[in-house]
């Protein structure tokens, strides 16, 4: 009976991953166009582009195989499955959240309320990333003589307190995993699946490293790629305030409350936002933004769906 419930569960989850790539391609943008797209290619850093998504992804697997090792070691490609069907899972819930469901659903049963608690630290070392080149995208826009939009500046109190309150959050998350989860462990609900463990990672200070280093690492891949798209639909401007329109487009559309059909909405938003300050071609901006989702998030979630579970899950 159990299996007959997995598998149509994880029907209902491909079958749903499928129609949101599908409304993000044919409906969900205007701009994206097939024809613009053959019209303004340049082909070598298009290619170029789509190669580093495996690069991108190799590094969040290996990430994961590091965090995750004194759950429930995983050889590389385990943890590649892992990530791609959390990846899957994540487009149906907003902000996708529901990642480390997706991820610890490949673990096996008694490993899975501490994968899941494994797999949220995992985002949010990845945020620490899209914070620290966030500011240093910000400095670089600012001296550059460039200003935020105005209305993201209606209330700069309201912004700083806001932003420096999420900084404390994720560095108090990202440095000290082990004190939040003993804090969770006293919840007698949470107790119940997680058992009488009082800690996630016995060497937190490598585990921690390891992972703030690779998210740093992936963060400059998948910008690249962003980046690449940019150039190859003939967006001129300098390599440096590109980038740094980037990081603010990541930065932003990291803390605006989505669900996966506006996703790629918000960001290619964003990204018409800051990218449109500094060139005016900004259906192309548009159709950079919408081809990166498909790319990177699009393409592994349709993988992702069908990843058959565990040893647990079956």
């Amino acid at each position: 009976m159990k299996s007959v419930v997995v598998k149509y569960l994880r029907a209902i989850i491909g079958v749903a991953v499928y129609l949101i790539v599908a409304y993000k391609i044919f409906g969900a943008d205007k701009h994206f166009s097939f024809n613009e797209l053959l019209e303004r290619s340049n082909w070598l850093l298009l290619f170029a582009a789509v190669l580093l998504m495996p690069v991108s992804w190799f590094f969040e697997a290996l990430k994961w195989k590091v965090v995750v090792a004194e759950v429930q070691p995983l050889n590389i490609m385990d943890s590649w499955k892992s990530v791609w069907y959390g990846v899957a899972a994540g487009q149906l819930t907003p902000n996708r959240v529901g990642e480390p469901v997706g991820r610890a659903a490949l673990l096996l049963p008694q490993h899975r309320a501490r994968g899941m608690y494994a797999a949220a630290w995992c985002a949010f070392s990845q945020q620490l990333a899209t914070l620290f080149f966030g500011g240093i995208g910000l400095a670089i826009w600012l001296c550059s003589g460039l200003l935020l939009p105005g209305y993201l500046l209606v209330s700069n109190v309201a912004i700083v307190g806001l932003v420096f309150g999420w900084v404390a959050v994720v560095l108090f998350v990202v440095v000290a995993p082990n004190a939040l989860f003993k804090l969770i462990v006293r919840v007698p609900f949470a107790r119940k699946w997680v058992g009488d463990s009082t800690h996630v990672f016995s060497r937190s200070a490598r585990v921690i490293a390891v992972s703030v280093v690779l998210s740093f690492i992936r963060y400059v891949v998948f910008s690249t790629q962003f980046l690449l798209l940019l150039i190859a639909f003939d967006v001129d401007a300098s390599v440096l305030l590109l980038y740094a329109a980037v990081w603010l487009t990541y930065l932003f559309s990291s803390v605006i409350p989505t669900f996966a059909w506006s996703e790629a909405g918000v960001r290619a938003g964003f990204s018409i936002l800051f990218v449109g300050m500094i060139t005016p071609n900004t259906a192309v901006v548009a159709l950079a933004a919408m081809l990166l989702w498909i790319v990177n998030v699009g393409l592994p979630a349709l993988m992702g769906a069908w990843i058959p579970w565990g040893r647990g899950g079956s």
